[in-house]
């Protein structure tokens, strides 16, 4: 969690927004990810289905995402790399979750009636490459 990157913001106001999300700003630990707290979020693989002619990738991963040690199950379209015959990479289409699952609820409109246009959208992006090597007999 501590290489979280905010990707549509520069400079002084990207560095500010990372802080907030990774915990880092005193008073403001559990606004979002509580990065000291939970350092690792993990993608447990349970299986995958190929998927025929789709722009978007070459196959579907189903697994469970563990953030804040809260697991949810998730599914998104990779493009999957055998070509090495040793590694395998896969590449995720960027994919949204909503963040409330995972009990980030700061300023989120499904907690709090009064934001007006003081919000946080509830969608995360997310992008994720997946490694693996063949184990050696």
């Amino acid at each position: 969690m501590a290489g979280l990157e905010v990707k549509d913001s520069e400079g002084e106001m990207k560095e500010k927004l990372e802080a907030h999300l990774k915990g880092s700003v005193p008073g403001k630990e559990d606004d979002f990810f509580n990065v000291s707290k939970y350092p690792k979020a993990t993608f447990n693989i349970l299986g995958s289905t190929k998927l025929e002619n789709d722009p978007l990738g070459t196959h579907m991963i189903n697994g469970e995402l563990r953030i804040k040690d809260i697991t949810k199950p998730v599914s998104f379209k990779a493009v999957i790399d055998l070509s090495s015959g040793v590694a395998l990479k896969a590449t995720a289409e960027p994919f949204v979750i909503d963040r409330t699952e995972w009990d980030i609820k700061f300023k989120s409109k499904k907690f709090f009636d009064d934001l007006k246009d003081d919000f946080v959208n509830d969608e995360i992006k997310l992008e994720l490459t997946v490694g693996a090597v063949k184990a050696a007999q």
